[in-house]
């Protein structure tokens, strides 16, 4: 084969026998990306939000070598009917940018946001597999705080909450990042209904007491009402509760 050089298996000195000339294999694969953009990440929705509408927050980058001065972005939640904004700027290649989309309403729940680009700079993008990325979350009106005291070892320790259907709606660790003995607390919004709390140790020794004085406490904010606690167990420890606690039992 031939990429802009000598034919395959002729390139003996710098690149070796058998290889192409690099460079012009890579400028030949960039010149069809020159209009390329896409949603990087999303910033909002994501986790649990006390809310029953939210402006949300994308990140937008250029992956063109074309200066990217507009944009369509398209998104949707629970795959519903399409919205679309028109994003006009000035990103450079691999530039990125924060975009505020018009508001989203919803009900209590789990969720799913997708978002997307198209017709960058007006033309056809060149690659549509970075356009797009979706987040999942959940809504509610039973605002949750999460305090973790680690053990001198996070990065064995995670927890989730599932509902009554077996859903997860949050979730965190593990915590390889935090400082042996920290405190993390997570603020939570919780859907009404009931919940099982469960608090994982990867090496099944909990986070209390053998190496490091660990603990955890699930608060309803409202009532001050503690929800699950503890820091004694093996590889998991669960607990079930209801908000807003005058619904019904708040732990089993």
């Amino acid at each position: 084969s031939n990429v802009g050089g000598q034919p395959n298996g002729t390139w003996s000195n710098d690149l070796g026998y058998g290889r192409i000339n690099a460079d012009a294999a890579v400028s030949s694969v960039s010149s069809s990306t020159t209009n390329d953009a896409g949603i990087n990440s999303v910033t909002s929705p994501t986790g649990s939000i006390c809310a029953s509408s939210d402006s949300p927050v994308v990140v937008l980058r250029n992956y063109g070598s074309n200066t990217l001065t507009s944009v369509t972005i398209n998104y949707s939640l629970d795959g519903g009917s399409n919205n679309t904004y028109s994003w006009s700027g000035s990103l450079a290649q691999n530039a990125t940018a924060n975009v505020t989309l018009p508001s989203l309403s919803f009900g209590n729940g789990n969720h799913t946001f997708d978002v997307s680009t198209s017709d960058p700079n007006g033309q056809v993008d060149a690659n549509t597999a970075n356009d797009g990325v979706s987040s999942s979350f959940s809504s509610g009106s039973n605002s949750v705080t999460l305090s973790i005291t680690f053990d001198n070892y996070p990065e064995e320790t995670s927890w989730d909450i599932k509902d009554g259907g077996g859903a997860t709606v949050a979730s965190g660790g593990t915590y390889g990042s935090q400082a042996d003995g920290s405190t993390l607390v997570i603020p939570l919004c919780l859907a009404d209904g009931c919940f099982d709390f469960t608090i994982y140790d990867v090496y099944g020794d909990g986070i209390c007491c053998g190496f490091g004085n660990g603990s955890y406490t699930l608060t309803e904010d409202a009532s001050a009402t503690v929800l699950a606690n503890g820091g004694s167990f093996t590889y998991s420890e669960i607990t079930n509760f209801c908000v807003p606690i005058n619904t019904g039992s708040n732990v089993d």
